[in-house]
């Protein structure tokens, strides 16, 4: 197995857990509220997703002890990111959530901003 075989099922695992599970169901709460507020941006739910997978992983090996390389070697692999804009593109799927613009920044030139 190899090194990012390993990390990926570590992820999958830790994103099955109780913590991971309801981590991933705060965030998408989060997003919710956002969308309905007009503040949906993708770039934005993915970092809030990134948190949320780095969380679980983190309660999956927070017990172990060389937790700290492996959580160095999570990080240096790039996979939450991975797993985020997965979970993100799910969100937008499941959810209709499309990135939405400010309306000052649209209407800057009329306004004289």
């Amino acid at each position: 197995m190899t090194d990012e075989e390993a990390l990926t099922t570590l992820i999958d695992s830790a994103l099955k857990t109780i913590e991971g599970n309801q981590g991933i169901k705060r965030a998408a709460e989060s997003l919710h509220q956002q969308c309905a507020s007009g503040r949906f941006n993708t770039e934005r739910a993915t970092e809030v997703f990134k948190i949320a997978v780095d969380n679980a992983v983190w309660e999956m090996i927070k017990d172990r002890p060389v937790r700290s390389s492996m959580y160095r070697d999570y990080r240096k692999s790039g996979l939450g990111v991975v797993y985020a804009r997965q979970l993100t593109e799910e969100f937008k799927d499941h959810s209709g959530a499309r990135d939405q613009r400010p309306p000052r920044r649209f209407l800057r030139f009329l306004l004289g901003a």
